[in-house]
């Protein structure tokens, strides 16, 4: 997670199914939600991205102050529902986002200071399978 301004913006960047990434953007100054995904990654040299989605979520009652829950929180995104969970582990909530303004409080929460509980990086790492024994051991192969 990177802030990009202690005063009221989050950005938190997470991954989406092996070869996306996903950035979400809170503004303090627009109370908006914004989150968008990658469509193009080329080694380190070229990133595209497409807006997903942009919820403002003044009208539900956070207005400037909502930056605070997203300091530690992490997301997801569903492509095909169009639809992101954001989960706010200080205080134990999940917020479901989506088109048309779309905004619910998931799992209402107790205060408690957690660690991350839904932060996933895939690894770009391609695992090597060799043969197996019998007794489940896995024959070791000369690289």
């Amino acid at each position: 997670m990177v802030k990009s301004d202690p005063v009221g913006d989050s950005v938190i960047l997470s991954s989406v199914r092996e070869e996306q990434l996903a950035v979400l953007f809170y503004s303090g100054d627009t109370w908006e939600i914004e989150i968008r995904i990658t469509t193009k990654i080329e080694e380190a040299n070229e990133v595209t991205w497409i807006n997903f989605l942009k919820v403002d979520v003044k009208p539900f009652g956070f207005s400037g102050k909502f930056w605070r829950f997203l300091l530690y929180g992490s997301f997801f995104v569903d492509e095909k529902k169009k639809v992101a969970l954001i989960c706010d582990n200080p205080f134990s909530r999940v917020y479901m986002i989506g088109e048309d303004n779309y905004f619910k409080v998931v799992a209402p929460g107790e205060p408690a200071y957690w660690r991350h509980v839904c932060s996933y990086v895939p690894s770009s790492v391609q695992i090597r399978k060799g043969p197996v024994h019998a007794r489940g051991k896995r024959k070791i192969r000369d690289c």
